[in-house]
């Protein structure tokens, strides 16, 4: 569980069951484009670019609809990915990188 501007994100092993708590389209394109790039590292400046709106208005919009900052939502992401690689693997010894 994560707690951010005292709302609460369950954090789930699938990105899906989080982004079906997500009403917002401009945050759900937003999450689509982490989802596409998630073994990237991805800066706020590229997603502003990416989006076309300002970081500002990108980083207040997704909080107030997810509750938590965009960075923190695609650490999330990763992590979530990063254990799914884990229980996918055969391999015990796993170099976890990308972050």
């Amino acid at each position: 569980l994560i707690r951010a501007n005292n709302k609460h994100i369950v954090t789930r092993s699938a990105s899906q069951s989080r982004k079906d708590l997500v009403e917002d389209d401009f945050c759900l394109k937003i999450i689509e484009y982490m989802e596409s790039h998630i073994s990237e590292k991805l800066s706020m400046d590229e997603l502003s670019r990416a989006m076309s709106f300002s970081k500002s208005y990108i980083s207040k919009r997704f909080a107030a609809a997810c509750g938590c900052s965009v960075i923190d939502y695609f650490t999330i992401m990763k992590i979530d990915e990063e254990k799914r690689l884990i229980r996918e693997s055969n391999n015990v010894s796993i170099l976890i990188t990308g972050f």
